[in-house]
């Protein structure tokens, strides 16, 4: 009867385990949906609840650690329970009732499992989906990553053409500074021409004056005096054309000189032109480059977050994976369970493990998992058990290799 007691228990252990391993499949499968849907607000949130779950294993360890000093007293009343064993065989028939009960519990449980996988499928095409559309994101990223390369390249064109405007306008704005002083120069040479011409003239006239005065005085050199007085006039008309024909020259040299002050102006405004559309060009240049750095960052921001994604995505269908392969394990272990005998105290002299003899400071504990009988020292691990009609956990003996 002992043994049927144990297997129940060890029954509703393994169910228990099988509920717990169900129950953190599906919160594993919730919370990796939620990180897909919503990865950058609920990243903080995964790390709050690491710190909760931190403290919370920390408590469960004081818990345990509790529960061990329990459990040492709980020994010393279980060997004083033993006599009362046999007043818990008429129980066995109500046991059996329940074992069937948990047995139709453990179905449930299975098509629970079943439900389960069919929701992690769904979620799998789920995340093929996600997939695709970070696919396009990130297509999209490099469409914009490619036109603002292609901005910048023209950017840079632009620039290098503006600079030769510039340096061919500051070539022109020399070579027009260079021409404006050789017509001064030349101004100012026709400038002193035309002041000799005039004092050359003034000469002339007061010597025509003179040879006038003279004319009624000297009537025998007439004649003379008259050629000399016709050629001085020629010349006087000469320098009085060469006179008209410097200030001719000196209007045309102002004409060309007011055209040359005029293409200078409208050279220094070319100029200041370019140099506005030159800092234009380098402030859209330095806020494309700033644009292509932000660009940058978040992409790598996005690679880092989907990495992130994805090893966890993938630790949660290891884990999921690994509750199944477990799952399939407790049900082939329950199956051995079911089958093994539970080791009367009689039968045991030895420990089954390191054959030391029992004795009254030896004392006999059983496996709950095999159902044989040894020594404390090879008995010494624990595990956690909740019975499906208890509310408490506590719990219960095993071997090292176990």
């Amino acid at each position: 009867m002992e043994s049927f007691v144990e297997l129940n228990k060890i029954l509703e252990t393994a169910l228990a385990t099988n509920a717990i391993s169900l129950t953190e499949a599906t919160g594993k499968v919730n919370e990796l949906n939620q990180l897909i849907e919503e990865y950058k607000m609920k990243l903080n949130a995964v790390e709050t609840k690491n710190i909760h779950m931190e403290r919370r294993a920390e408590e469960k360890e004081m818990e345990m650690n509790k529960i061990h000093a329990d459990l040492s007293n709980l020994e010393t009343r279980l060997s004083d329970s033993l006599s009362e064993v046999k007043q818990l065989q008429a129980e066995l028939h109500t046991e059996r009732s329940n074992n069937v009960k948990l047995q139709e519990e453990r179905n449930a449980a299975t098509n629970e499992v079943t439900k389960l996988e069919n929701i992690l499928t769904q979620k799998e095409k789920n995340i093929a989906v996600l997939k695709t559309q970070k696919l396009e994101v990130q297509k999209n990223l490099e469409d914009c990553n490619n036109q603002i390369q292609i901005i910048k390249e023209e950017g840079e064109k632009d620039m290098e053409l503006y600079k030769t405007l510039l340096n061919e306008s500051k070539m022109d704005i020399d070579k027009c500074e260079k021409e404006k002083e050789a017509l001064i120069n030349e101004n100012q040479k026709l400038a002193e021409n035309v002041k000799h011409l005039e004092e050359s003239l003034s000469k002339a006239s007061e010597k025509i004056k003179e040879k006038d005065e003279h004319l009624s005085e000297e009537s025998a050199d007439k004649e003379a005096i008259a050629k000399e007085l016709a050629l001085e006039r020629n010349k006087c008309a000469q320098l009085e054309r060469e006179k008209l024909s410097s200030e001719s020259n000196v209007c045309k040299k102002s004409e060309e000189l007011k055209k040359i002050q005029a293409s200078l102006d409208e050279v220094a405004g070319e100029k200041l032109a370019l140099e506005a559309q030159l800092a234009a060009s380098q402030s859209e240049q330095q806020t494309l480059l700033e644009r292509c750095f932000a660009s940058s960052a978040e992409s790598e921001n996005q690679r880092k977050n989907n990495a992130d994604l994805r090893r966890k995505l993938e630790e949660s269908q290891a884990a999921l994976h690994e509750l199944g392969r477990e799952n399939q394990t407790l049900q082939l272990e329950l199956e051995k369970l079911v089958g093994r005998k539970w080791t009367e105290d009689s039968d045991a002299v030895n420990c089954t493990l390191c054959q030391k003899e029992f004795s009254i400071i030896v004392r006999r504990h059983h496996c709950r998992n095999c159902g044989q009988i040894f020594c404390n020292e090879c008995s010494s691990k624990w595990l956690l058990f909740k019975p499906t009609k208890s509310l408490f956990e506590y719990v219960i003996r095993v071997i090292m290799n176990w």
